[in-house]
């Protein structure tokens, strides 16, 4: 197969991709609530919520279904832009583009693989349906600076990663992805340590601005000067889940107490802790990690407290502001108490996590075989490498772990084993074309 013959293919691939999905029109799951309702904003970073409050502005009563078109052909341009980037820098066979174009597509596509156990990722009214494409673009623009490290492909690279940010807290995991990478480029000679330091500090700048975006959006939103208010919210999710009657008991008699263990009584109810389980571990947290943090947590401390806050939207957003305070407050006391139990559930969800093909690419990272053997390929790795460190940081302590939520590192490690499956395989169709 050559390579106008692959390029053909491709068209029919993406083109069967963008009229399956612009047919299919768009899911709006449970989490796509936090983005619809104005009161639940304020524990989203922006870029998302202003999008959807846009296409519903400018189409109305379609707005949803254009955001879902709109999502398509971004994430299908996105899927091009490293899958050619990857092709021209390193050289891949046509057949390999293919099998990269697969990879990349599958998350939009009917089906259900190692990587997603939610397809049609881009008809889905959820903030991974941009923080996908917004990923991809950065890693094409971090591809094409290892052959052209200027300015002008660095710097995109890093605009790309503010925009997944601010779109999706999670990828907060790609700033020190950047690092890596800029440090991986000085390593290998590409740039020299003043350029590659400088363009480090541009990436501290570029974050501290993120942080600095998030909470004037709040403040103007919400009337809050607040990143997303779930670190603590979050944190106490695991230390209840991990907690006995006793140990709430236990807690200081103060004014948080009657809260927390009104909120303990109903995650009880629900059977949603971790001494009544009857699965394993971390597959019963995930199947419970919203009954305690919105059925019991959320729904409790609403019914407590909400006489003391205004009505509408600013008063629903105040509540989850001063909610995760309370669980800081709480959290902290918890965690001396139960800090080795929360341990145990870190390393079940470790276990769980790391999949074999996380674990290959670590592997193939820490030997150094690759970056010996093949430089280009070994900085390709170290950025895959990195990507399922610090993802895998910012999941473990705080959320639970499944399908969209590795989606990143999964995605992108399927992609670093074609690419560098296809690199040491020669070509024979197209040296004899």
């Amino acid at each position: 197969m050559t390579e106008k013959q692959a390029d053909r293919f491709a068209l029919l691939m993406t083109a069967a991709v963008f009229a399956h999905n612009f047919a299919r029109g768009y899911d709006v799951r449970g989490h796509s609530l936090m983005y619809l309702s104005d009161s639940l904003s304020i524990i989203r970073p922006p870029i998302y919520p202003l999008f959807l409050d846009l296409m519903r502005y400018i189409f109305g009563a379609q707005g949803l279904a254009m955001a879902a078109l709109a999502q398509t052909i971004l994430a299908i341009w996105a899927v091009l832009f490293l899958a050619r980037a990857i092709r021209k820098h390193f050289g891949i066979t046509p057949i390999g583009f293919l099998f990269l174009l697969g990879v990349l597509l599958a998350p939009l596509l009917p089906v259900t693989t190692i990587h997603i156990d939610d397809p049609h990722l881009s008809t889905n009214i959820l903030s991974e349906s941009l923080a996908y494409p917004f990923m991809l673009v950065a890693a094409g623009f971090m591809v094409k600076a290892i052959s052209v490290p200027t300015a002008g492909m660095i710097i995109p690279a890093m605009l790309f990663c503010l925009a997944g940010v601010l779109t999706r807290a999670q990828l907060i995991f790609l700033w020190p992805v950047t690092v890596c990478w800029l440090a991986a480029l000085w390593f290998a000679k590409i740039l020299p340590l003043k350029r590659a330091a400088a363009f480090c500090a541009v990436a501290v700048i570029l974050a501290l601005s993120g942080a600095g975006i998030n909470r004037l959006y709040h403040k103007i939103e919400n009337g809050i000067f607040t990143s997303p208010p779930l670190g603590s919210w979050c944190l106490i999710t695991s230390l209840l889940y991990v907690s006995t009657p006793q140990d709430i008991a236990a807690l200081p008699g103060n004014g948080d107490k009657p809260l927390i263990e009104a909120i303990y009584a109903r995650a009880q109810s629900l059977k949603a802790l971790e001494y009544q389980r009857t699965y394993p571990i971390v597959e019963h947290f995930n199947g419970n990690y919203d009954n305690i943090m919105w059925s019991s947590s959320h729904a409790v401390y609403n019914e407590m407290k909400r006489a003391e806050y205004a009505r509408g939207s600013e008063g629903d957003a105040r509540l989850i502001y001063d909610l995760n305070k309370f669980s800081g407050r709480v959290s902290k006391t918890l965690l001396v108490r139960k800090w080795k139990d929360y341990a145990k559930l870190l390393a079940a969800k470790s276990y769980q996590a790391f999949g074999w093909l996380d674990l290959l690419i670590l592997a193939m990272f820490a030997s150094g075989v690759v970056y010996r053997r093949d430089r280009d390929a070994g900085i390709l790795l170290c950025i895959a490498a990195s990507i399922v460190v610090f993802n895998m940081c910012v999941l473990l302590p705080l959320n639970v772990i499944y399908g969209r939520y590795t989606l990143y590192n999964d995605v992108f490690n399927l992609a670093v084993i074609v690419t560098l499956a296809s690199r040491m395989t020669p070509d024979k169709t197209r040296a004899g074309g």
